[in-house]
C-alpha cells in the first residue's frame, strides 16, 4: 500500500489514493502474491533496465504492466459516472446495452481512461446489416473457464492453470483465437466418463470431495473425512 500511495500521489494526487486489502468488504485490492515491489511503472522499468544495460522481452514487459496497472487501480478511489441504457431493435431481435455516458468524479479511470458513450438518444436507421450463423453456446476463454470453476467451487487458485494445461497436454482441448475448443478425443473421453461414471465426474461430487480435502488440510480427522466420503459415494 505504501508503494501504491507513493506512485498514485506523485502521478495523480494523494486524494486519488484509496487503500484496499485483498477481499476487503469495500472491494478487492491486489493479491499479496502478485504485487509490485517498487513504485515503478513499465516506462520507468525500461529506463531502470537501460541504465544497467539490461533488457526484458516484450512479453515480460506486458506481463509486468498488466500486474502493475491492476495493482495501482485497486488502490485508487472509485469512479462516479452517469450511466445510460440503450435498447437496440432489429426486426424481431432486441438487445439492451449499458454504457457510461459521462464520468462525474474521477478515480481509477485516470490510470486507464473509460470510454464514454457518444450515442445520443433517438431512433437510428442502420446503413448496413450483416448477419452470420453463430453457435448457441460459444466456447470458453481461459479466463471464463476459471471464473466458471470459481463459481462452481471446483479447483483452487494453485490448480486452475494446471488443469487447463493437463487438458491441453492430453489433446482434450486446443486453444484457438483465444477460445478453448474441445477436440474429438476430448469429446469422446467426456462421453465415455459420463456414460460410465457420471456421478463420480460430476461438479457436485468434485466440489464435495475438494471441501473434504480442505478440511483435512486444516486439521480435520482424515478417518472421519473418509467416513463422510463413503456416505457420499453410497448415496450416489
Amino acid at each position: 500500500m505504501k508503494i501504491a500511495k507513493e506512485y498514485i500521489s506523485k502521478k495523480f494526487g494523494e486524494e486519488y489514493f484509496h487503500a484496499r486489502r485483498w477481499k476487503s468488504k469495500e472491494g478487492e485490492g491486489a493479491h499479496e502474491c502478485i504485487r509490485p515491489t517498487r513504485a515503478m511503472d513499465v516506462q520507468q522499468l525500461k529506463q531502470f533496465l537501460a541504465m544497467r544495460g539490461a533488457s526484458l522481452s516484450r512479453d515480460h514487459l506486458a506481463l509486468y504492466e498488466l500486474i502493475f496497472r491492476r495493482f495501482i487501480r485497486s488502490q485508487m478511489r472509485a469512479v462516479k459516472a452517469k450511466v445510460v441504457n440503450y435498447k437496440f431493435k432489429l426486426s424481431n431481435l432486441e438487445k439492451e446495452v449499458t454504457a457510461i455516458e459521462t464520468v462525474l468524479e474521477h478515480g481509477w479511470d485516470l490510470d486507464v481512461p473509460i470510454k464514454e458513450s457518444k450515442i445520443k438518444p433517438g431512433t437510428y436507421i442502420p446503413e448496413k446489416v450483416v448477419t452470420k450463423l453463430v453457435p448457441k453456446a460459444k466456447p470458453y476463454t481461459f479466463g471464463e473457464i476459471i471464473t466458471k470453476m470459481k463459481e462452481e467451487g471446483i479447483g483452487r487458485p494453485s490448480t486452475y492453470a494446471k488443469i487447463i494445461q493437463t487438458l491441453s497436454d492430453r489433446k482434450y482441448i486446443i486453444a484457438k483465437s483465444g477460445f478453448l475448443i474441445p477436440t474429438k478425443k476430448g469429446i469422446l473421453v467426456n462421453k465415455f466418463l459420463q456414460s460410465r461414471y457420471r456421478d463420480y465426474v460430476s461438479v457436485e461430487f468434485t466440489r464435495e470431495l475438494e471441501e473434504i480435502m480442505d478440511k483435512i488440510e486444516t486439521g480435520y480427522n482424515y478417518q472421519n473425512a473418509l467416513r463422510a466420503l463413503n456416505e457420499i459415494i453410497r448415496d450416489l
